[in-house]
C-alpha cells in the first residue's frame, strides 16, 4: 500500500439527501380532522434528510422538519406562491440551518428544488 493510498482510505466522505414525504406519525384520521377543522390544508408533510438511497425508513433519519400542510395535489415545484408553499421553504430553511450547524455542506442538488444533497 503506497502512501497515498492510506490517505485515501482514510477519507470518508458521507453524504445525505433531502427527501419530501408524508408525516407518518400522524394517522389518517387525525390528518383528516386536522384538515377539517384547520385552515383546510391537506395532510402533514416534512422534509428528511437520510442516505441518498430513496429506500429509507425513519431509524435512517440523519434529521426532520416540523411539520407542514400542503393542500392536495400541490405541487411544490409550482413557482406560484401561497401559504403552503411559503411554509414549506421556510421548514427546508430551518432544516438546511440545522445540517450545517451539525457540519453538513450543501454539495448539489437533485430533481427538485428541496432535494438538496449534503456531504461531511
Amino acid at each position: 500500500m503506497t502512501q497515498r493510498d492510506t490517505v485515501d482510505a482514510d477519507v470518508h466522505v458521507e453524504t445525505i439527501q433531502v427527501f419530501l414525504e408524508p408525516d407518518r406519525g400522524t394517522s389518517w384520521r387525525g390528518a383528516l380532522l386536522s384538515a377539517v377543522i384547520g385552515a383546510g390544508a391537506g395532510p402533514p408533510y416534512r422534509f428528511v434528510a437520510a442516505a441518498p438511497d430513496v429506500r429509507h425508513d425513519a431509524a435512517e433519519h440523519i434529521a426532520t422538519s416540523q411539520r407542514f400542510a400542503l393542500e392536495p395535489f400541490q405541487d411544490l415545484d409550482d413557482p406560484a406562491a401561497d401559504e403552503w408553499t411559503d411554509l414549506a421553504r421556510r421548514r427546508h430553511a430551518e432544516l438546511d440551518a440545522d445540517l450545517r450547524r451539525d457540519g453538513w455542506r450543501p454539495a448539489d442538488v437533485g430533481a427538485h428544488w428541496w432535494s438538496l444533497r449534503y456531504t461531511r
